[in-house]
This record gives C-alpha cells, sequence and structure tokens, in this order.
C-alpha cells in the first residue's frame, strides 16, 4: 500500500469529521472553539506519531528487503551447490545403471531368441 493515497485519506477523513463535529455539536461557540483547538492538537500529535510510524516502517522494510536479498542470493548458491554435489555423486550409478539395462536388453533379447527356436 502506497503511503501518499493513505494519508491522503487519512486527511479526508480527519476533515469530515472535523466538519461533522462543527455541525452536530450542541456546544456554545467559545466552548466550541476550546474543543476545537484541544482536538487540533491531539490531530497534530496523532499525525505526527504517524508520520514517525511511517519512517520506521520505511526504514525497517528497506532493512528487511536488503538482508532478505543476501540470504536469497546465499540460498540460492547453496542450493546449486548441493545440486552440483549431487550430479556428481550420481554419475558413477548411473553409468552402472546403464551397463546393467544393457544387459537386461541383451538378456531379454536372448531369452525371446531361445524361445523363437
Amino acid at each position: 500500500m502506497k503511503a501518499k493515497p493513505f494519508l491522503f485519506g487519512f486527511f479526508i477523513g480527519g476533515v469530515a469529521a472535523g466538519i461533522s463535529m462543527l455541525l452536530s455539536t450542541p456546544s456554545p461557540g467559545k466552548e466550541l472553539r476550546i474543543e476545537l483547538k484541544n482536538c487540533k492538537d491531539e490531530w497534530v500529535h496523532r499525525l505526527t506519531d504517524l508520520k514517525s510510524n511511517l519512517a520506521e516502517i520505511k526504514k525497517a522494510t528497506n532493512i528487511l528487503s536488503e538482508e532478505s536479498k543476501s540470504i536469497i542470493i546465499t540460498f540460492m548458491k547453496d542450493i546449486k551447490n548441493l545440486i552440483n554435489q549431487w550430479k556428481s555423486e550420481i554419475k558413477p550409478h548411473q553409468h552402472k545403471i546403464k551397463l546393467e539395462m544393457i544387459e537386461i536388453e541383451k538378456a531379454i533379447n536372448d531369452l525371446e531368441a531361445s524361445l523363437s527356436n
């Protein structure tokens, strides 16, 4: 989620809440001005907190992406090494299996030849 649309929506929601409070308040003008001033200070404080929290989240996300990038690269190298090691370990067995298959085919051919006689 992008921060700009979120903050824009947050700001619009705050303005809408303020307007609805103004239109529905039963307080006299002086009390209303005091309440508005208190609310303004509270909203400024909340927005400041939100801004610092978003900056911390952005920083943590950047750190996490850099760390995960290096971990993934290391993991991929390890996987490639394991695959190459596995290939070198099974190579003699592949050759042995090929020779055994050739012998089996030869035995089948000999058996077919003897059965056809």
